[in-house]
């Protein structure tokens, strides 16, 4: 066998939110998802030792090696839809992946194969586990005193721009609505916090997740479900408390994994285990 070290490696330095609002925030299985706090497994946690000491069904091998095969046609559109569908499956069907890459003498299906397995750790640990509303915040939050549909001591939300593909946008959220209540809470006022903590109650939620908002859109009152989505990956520049915790975490512990689980052995070690 070829030494199969690792052709591709990108940094794990992504970064926060910017100007963008109501994003996403990570979240351990436990921790982060219920208090918006997030506590540092351990190493070993982060290894997936359990996806490896499992084996697959034969039907699901057999399926994921159907998409394995797609990654070196010469289409370019079905080699990044096969790449995503993998990319998507995340760890459990590292085991098969991990059999492809040993195997495969293609450079592109090999540097194809060590993004997913990347992209596919970080999806299961930290990407795939943000809320994602997708406003950015337009003037200063009205309170009370600017409009008396909003409760004393609460605040409003104004949306300044929707992003496109985002929940908001698929519930119809606008410009301008006034954001007042989640899920029939209204907005508490911190003053300039009032914003972080609403989108920390987003976030936690995690996506998949299913909110009501009640909001202000001229002098109608309005209320809207919402089914959150995960946070696009381009929102996640600069590093901003969480995120920049668990992300410079297991882009450590990635590391670890592959050294564990994925690089092949030495062949010249492999050639001393024959007799």
């Amino acid at each position: 066998m070829k030494n199969q070290t690792r052709f591709y490696k990108q940094s794990f330095g992504v970064c926060g939110a910017g100007v963008v609002f109501a994003m996403a925030i990570v979240g351990d299985p436990a921790s982060a998802q219920t208090s918006g706090r997030w506590t540092k497994p351990t190493e070993e946690e982060a290894l997936l030792d359990e996806i490896f000491g499992q084996p697959v069904t034969n039907e699901f091998a057999e399926e994921v090696r159907g998409v394995i095969s797609s990654l070196g046609v010469p289409s370019f559109k079905k080699r990044e839809e096969a790449t995503q569908r993998l990319t998507d499956l995340g760890p459990q069907a590292f085991l098969v992946l991990r059999d492809a890459y040993y195997s495969t003498d293609e450079l592109e299906v090999r540097l194809r194969l060590e993004n997913i397995f990347r992209e596919g750790y970080l999806q299961h640990f930290v990407f795939g586990r943000n809320a994602f509303l997708g406003i950015q915040q337009g003037r200063q939050p009205r309170t009370h005193e600017t409009d008396p549909r909003i409760k004393a001591g609460f605040v409003g939300i104004v949306i300044g721009k929707i992003i496109e593909g985002t929940a908001a946008e698929a519930a119809g959220l606008q410009k301008d609505d006034v954001l007042i209540e989640l899920d029939g809470e209204p907005i508490p006022d911190h003053s300039t916090q009032s914003n972080l903590s609403f989108g920390e109650s987003i976030r936690v939620r995690g996506p998949g997740a299913r909110v009501r908002l009640t909001l202000l859109r001229g002098t109608i009152d309005l209320t809207k479900d919402v089914v959150l989505r995960s946070r696009p990956r381009k929102y996640y520049r600069g590093r901003q408390g969480v995120v920049s915790q668990m992300l410079g975490f297991y882009g450590r512990t990635f590391d670890m994994f592959w050294e564990k689980h994925i690089k092949a052995p030495d062949p010249a070690s492999k050639g001393d285990e024959s007799s």
